[in-house]
């Protein structure tokens, strides 16, 4: 803060913004800004990296950087002496919903009216005014999800189909229905089993990969509901198979060879 003090152009950069941009304390940097615009018309911004701070986590979000509003107001060329919003930390005790809903009721009559919101609302507002992020992922999501109930479906499907022999014979020496249908879902659950735990760890190595720049975490709760997830889709998945092999009766087994 010291350093951000010795000069009007000085900037504060964030460990993941200067490890991303490569930029260290001391360089001379230019930045185009597309909403705020000098005076003149001119949109690159040059400051000097006074120093770069680390979160107080390693999730912490650092990608941004702190500049002197001081030297940012005096040369741009319209909103001067104007703020786009302030950062509000609740006190110990107080909802976040409640304290919003008093600050914009402070001034909701007033030619400057708030809209107070948490920081995840006001990202993710910013965000759709590109594309609604979280309804393109969910689609995505969504068909590769059924894509693959339908390639696991139609893979035990085939393979209880070539075993029916097999199913046959475990009925004639005595084998219940439970006994089949447990082997299929055991044999599907495991399919499942391994590929949830595929994906889990390269969702982890992605996590390491992006850094906290992303705000991205696989926390214990996120692993244990994609667990949850992987065995009742494993479950479901596979009592279609299981009741196939239910049906199939040992005359029928056999004549299949």
């Amino acid at each position: 803060m010291a350093a951000l003090k010795q000069g009007r152009d000085r900037v504060l950069v964030g460990r993941a913004l200067a490890d991303a941009q490569g930029w260290r304390a001391g360089q001379r940097i230019e930045i185009t800004s597309f909403n705020i615009m000098q005076q003149g018309g001119n949109r690159n911004w040059g400051f000097e990296v006074g120093g770069i701070f680390e979160g107080k986590t390693p999730s912490t979000d650092t990608y941004f950087m702190l500049a002197n509003y001081d030297y940012v107001n005096a040369l741009r060329s319209r909103d001067v002496d104007t703020v786009d919003g302030f950062v509000v930390q609740p006190m110990p005790g107080v909802t976040a919903s409640v304290l919003a809903s008093q600050i914009d009721a402070l001034f909701a009559n007033t030619g400057t009216p708030t809209r107070t919101q948490s920081e995840k609302q006001f990202l993710e507002a910013f965000l759709r005014q590109f594309a609604d992020v979280e309804l393109i992922v969910s689609l995505v999501v969504g068909a590769a999800f059924v894509t693959i109930l339908m390639i696991v479906i139609n893979t035990m499907l085939f393979a209880v189909r070539e075993r029916t022999f097999e199913i046959g014979v475990l009925k004639t020496l005595g084998f219940n229905n439970r006994f089949i249908v447990v082997l299929i879902l055991c044999e599907t659950l495991l399919i499942f089993l391994v590929g949830g735990a595929v994906g889990i760890a390269l969702t982890k190595v992605a996590t390491q990969l992006t850094g906290p720049a992303l705000g991205l975490v696989l926390t214990g709760p996120v692993v244990i509901k994609s667990l949850v997830i992987t065995v009742l889709l494993g479950v479901l998945t596979g009592c279609l198979p299981a009741a196939l092999a239910m049906r199939t009766t040992v005359s029928n087994a056999f004549r299949t060879r």
